[in-house]
């Protein structure tokens, strides 16, 4: 059940498209263009993925900061599908106004608006 679990998330993940192009550092959903953003993330699975994305940049921002010795941000209560759906919604927002940038323009802006993390 746990290789089937893996082997559809991986093909939502093919669903996304998102890319890399030369010159970005971001690669996958978060290189997704807006105008494709909102149809791509009604489908249930790729949300999930998208999501995932998400969370995992936003990681990866406070794995970036902890080395840096920089503040890290609260990502504590961002595992509730109602958080995960108000960053979605607000991203969605952000799109319709800017269909021609990268998702992540619009995702890296909300990790800085995160609570910061208290040791």
């Amino acid at each position: 059940m746990k290789k089937l679990m893996l082997a559809a998330t991986l093909m939502a993940g093919l669903a996304v498209p998102g890319y890399a192009m030369a010159g970005s550092n971001i690669a996958g959903a978060g290189f997704t263009m807006c105008h494709d953003f909102k149809d791509a993330v009604a489908d249930g699975p790729t949300h999930t993925v998208v999501v995932s994305w998400i969370l995992g940049f936003f990681s990866g921002m406070n794995a970036v900061n902890d080395a840096t010795d920089k503040p890290q941000h609260d990502l504590s209560e961002l595992g509730t599908d109602e958080k995960a759906n108000a960053i979605i919604d607000e991203v969605i927002a952000k799109c319709a106004d800017e269909p021609d940038s990268a998702v992540v323009n619009h995702i890296y802006p909300i990790y800085e608006t995160l609570p910061p993390y208290q040791k």
